[in-house]
């Protein structure tokens, strides 16, 4: 029995912007980007973070077993769509020892547009936060006024097992 079949919900947190989860992943991706490049330049940075848990029928939060897929699809483009493709980054933060990992899962490489939906797929064992970056304005970042939905698809194979909207407001 594939253990995703365990998947009754997705859940997907946005992590506010100033708390205390928020900036330790913002901090922790800003160091690896600034270790990674010297001229990195952190007022351009559009930064989006979200924490992902896989929910089985009891509520309780599972990992799954194996690799799983994960796509993103940006439906409603963001501000200046083409730096967003052409800089997008989709870092996996995993937690070990106490310590956070980034781990950059998808890079401007992965991304492809397809009509008007912007699409990132890659593959992790584990849940947790996942951030979006960009080299933007500085803004909050480079998302409009009105709402950009996201759908998030956990997929093992071709099996579609999990699809949930998220909102950039």
């Amino acid at each position: 029995v594939n253990d995703m079949d365990r998947l009754e919900d997705l859940r997907v947190n946005e992590l506010t912007t100033g708390s205390d989860k928020y900036l330790d992943a913002y901090d922790a991706v800003v160091a690896v980007k600034e270790a990674e490049d010297e001229n990195f330049d952190e007022d351009r940075l559009g930064f989006f973070a979200s924490d992902i848990e896989l929910l089985d029928a009891n509520g309780e939060v599972f990992e799954p077993e194996g690799s799983v897929t994960v796509k993103i699809e940006l439906i409603s483009p963001l501000a200046d769509e083409e730096t967003l493709i052409s800089t997008m980054e989709i870092q996996h933060l995993a937690e070990k020892d106490g310590e956070i990992d980034v781990q950059t899962v998808a890079t401007s490489d992965d991304v492809e547009k397809i009509d008007d939906v912007i699409t990132a797929e890659f593959s992790v064992d584990s849940f947790s936060t996942f951030t979006l970056t960009w080299t933007g304005d500085g803004s909050s970042q480079g998302i409009p006024e009105e709402e950009a939905t996201t759908l998030l698809n956990i997929m093992d194979g071709n099996d579609a097992y999990a699809t949930v909207s998220v909102r950039f407001v």
